[in-house]
């Protein structure tokens, strides 16, 4: 996380492709230019206040700053943004061994590019390690 952003090894950010804000409107991993569709809060399920940064192995869901407010959701293998609907698809925690952002429902997959990171396509993947 930096400032809003979830970045990764090579600087790219979670991005809601077009900054569309429409329901199932695919999440990619773009070059920064801190638009309100690459701002994101972490909100763990027990606190209020979004904190500053990740706080290891707890459960948490991310929230982008677009008018409608939509979450992180994993949706089949990919990611989308889709309203709170409270289903395991939009929970995540941090790994701080891998330094990886993992599905809670299934912690073998965190997030990660499609083929072999020459993607801007985000999925869920088995991964033990970065998300370039």
């Amino acid at each position: 996380m930096k400032d809003g952003n979830v970045v990764n090894e090579k600087g790219k950010v979670l991005d809601v492709a077009g900054s569309r804000d429409v329901n199932n409107n695919d999440v990619v991993v773009w070059s920064r230019h801190n638009g309100l569709n690459q701002q994101w809060d972490v909100v763990y399920t027990d606190e209020p206040e979004p904190p500053v940064n990740f706080i290891p192995n707890k459960p948490f869901v991310l929230i982008n700053q677009m008018r409608g407010k939509r979450l992180l959701t994993l949706s089949e293998s990919n990611f989308v943004v889709q309203s709170r609907n409270n289903s395991p698809e939009q929970l995540f925690k941090f790994d701080p061994a891998t330094k990886t952002i993992k599905m809670f429902s299934n912690q073998l997959h965190s997030l990660a590019l499609s083929h072999a990171g020459k993607s801007r396509n985000l999925v869920a993947h088995k991964t033990d390690g970065a998300w370039y």
